[in-house]
């Protein structure tokens, strides 16, 4: 019967969570890159901690991969894709706006700082008949965005602004992620 019970309550371990000062905590996460497509999809995991005001800090890696048309020099799209791969380091501050009493759920603004690589057709300047102009090089950026935590449970979107990328400047992710607290 206590075996029963304890099953019984694993559930319910993530909806009591609560932030707390100091508090350390994991998030791991899945998401979209730039659509919602099914070839377009991000994986995030992180660790941070609360400080005094509750507000988190922490880091994240993140792996994007998104496939994108070909367009030619008339910018006609083509029916060739190349997949599009983000690599990246994150740090990351939250702003807590709106939290309820038990601190179980919050409305954040999130900002980071991003570094990372972005692989373009796999690091490959040709696809079949095509020369692709664009290269893979490095990532160095800033990001934002607003998140919503819900006992344990976080949705938002981040939006990325890529000072050195060639290929694209801005990205977003819309996310879901679950926040583990230790």
């Amino acid at each position: 019967m206590k075996i029963l019970l304890l099953i019984c309550m694993i559930p319910f371990y993530g909806i009591t969570q609560t932030h707390l000062k100091n508090q350390r905590f994991i998030d791991i996460g899945i998401g979209t890159f730039d659509g919602l497509k099914p070839s377009n999809y991000a994986l995030f995991a992180g660790f941070g901690k609360y400080n005094k005001k509750i507000n988190a800090n922490g880091f994240e890696i993140s792996y994007a991969r998104k496939l994108a048309y070909l367009q030619s020099n008339s910018n006609q799209k083509l029916n060739e894709t190349v997949p599009i791969q983000h690599f990246i380091l994150s740090y990351k501050r939250g702003l807590n706006l709106i939290y309820n009493f038990n601190n179980t759920a919050s409305i954040a603004v999130n900002g980071r700082i991003n570094i990372g690589y972005e692989s373009i057709n796999n690091s490959t300047n040709v696809l079949n008949d095509f020369k692709i102009n664009s290269q893979s090089d490095y990532i160095l950026g800033i990001g934002f965005g607003p998140e919503i935590q819900l006992f344990g449970l976080n949705f938002g979107i981040n939006t990325n602004l890529n000072f050195i990328s060639k290929y694209q400047k801005f990205t977003t992710f819309p996310f879901i992620k679950y926040r583990i607290h230790l």
